[in-house]
């Protein structure tokens, strides 16, 4: 074993990932809440933080398992998706696609996309399974609504040149 191994042993059984995360979530989130609602006016903070505190110490006995394995499960398949969109955003540096000349809805476009990449690889997210008319569909759909886009200009009205700026202004 080593030291990182013997280490995260001990703080499994000293009940960090069981209890003290769980509760600390739960902590920050209901005191953030709490201040955020301003329900207690001038004394806000302070009965904020002692509801906050009795709220951990109810949720997270009973409920820290369950919050500790759907984390795990979350950030693991945030991790995975993550670790895909970085691979499309070095492929788009590589072919000398300009990352701050796209438009944010092309951001939307690409991350839709990689998610149904990676489920139709057979990736699961979410316990979703889709077969491969299902997604061949949703990329027919979505290849429709980027032609569609492309085609209108998005909606919005064309934009001046840096030219014709310059024109404008002096």
């Amino acid at each position: 074993m080593t030291i990182a191994d013997i280490f995260i042993a001990n703080v499994e059984q000293l009940g960090f990932f069981d209890f003290l995360l769980p509760w600390l979530f739960t902590f920050a989130i209901t005191y953030g809440l709490l201040i955020k609602a301003d329900i207690f006016g001038s004394a806000n903070p302070k009965i904020s933080m002692v509801l906050a505190v009795v709220f951990a110490f109810f949720t997270a006995p009973f409920a820290g398992i369950y919050l500790t394995s759907f984390f795990s499960t979350l950030s693991t398949e945030m991790v995975i998706a993550l670790g895909g969109l970085l691979t499309i955003i070095l492929f788009g540096t590589m072919l000398g696609i300009d990352r701050n000349a796209l438009p944010h809805r092309y951001y939307m476009a690409i991350a839709l996309g990689a998610v149904a990449f990676f489920i139709a690889i057979g990736g699961e997210v979410a316990d979703i399974r889709l077969g491969s008319n299902t997604v061949m569909t949703a990329v027919f759909v979505i290849i429709l609504l980027a032609a569609i886009g492309f085609v209108t200009g998005g909606g919005s009205a064309p934009s001046k040149t840096a030219a014709e700026k310059k024109e404008g202004t002096g």
